[in-house]
């Protein structure tokens, strides 16, 4: 479900992007921007998350595998902080947390199907 789920924020925020191109580009290149870190974070994450599982144990390369995951997903917005002329800070954020927000609009669809309030 994840990786379906990866795909549909995917499409969203390149949807969202090109809305935005017309009038502000910068909101484009921070979204896609965005996306594509999250993409690279996505990646490491399931991979560290196999090797552990098949290791068994944390070890110290687990630590500093988390903490460049967390480097990494902070890097496009400060990237959008630094090249304003060329990245939307804003933008950036979205595209980093739009897969957290099609995973929040997709419970709460389900919820609603469900006839929960």
């Amino acid at each position: 479900m994840e990786r379906k789920v990866l795909k549909q924020s995917n499409i969203v925020g390149l949807s969202l992007a090109v809305m935005f191109l017309p009038f502000e580009w910068r909101v484009s290149s921070g979204i896609v921007l965005g996306l594509s870190v999250f993409n690279v974070y996505y990646f490491l994450l399931s991979e560290s998350i196999s090797q552990q599982l098949r290791m068994g144990q944390q070890s110290s390369l687990m630590w500093l595998s988390m903490i460049l995951r967390l480097m990494i997903l902070v890097s496009a917005p400060v990237i959008g902080w630094i090249f304003p002329e060329m990245f939307n800070f804003y933008g950036t954020i979205f595209g980093v947390l739009g897969y957290k927000l099609v995973v929040y609009v997709r419970e709460l669809i389900q919820l609603r199907k469900k006839g929960g309030s």
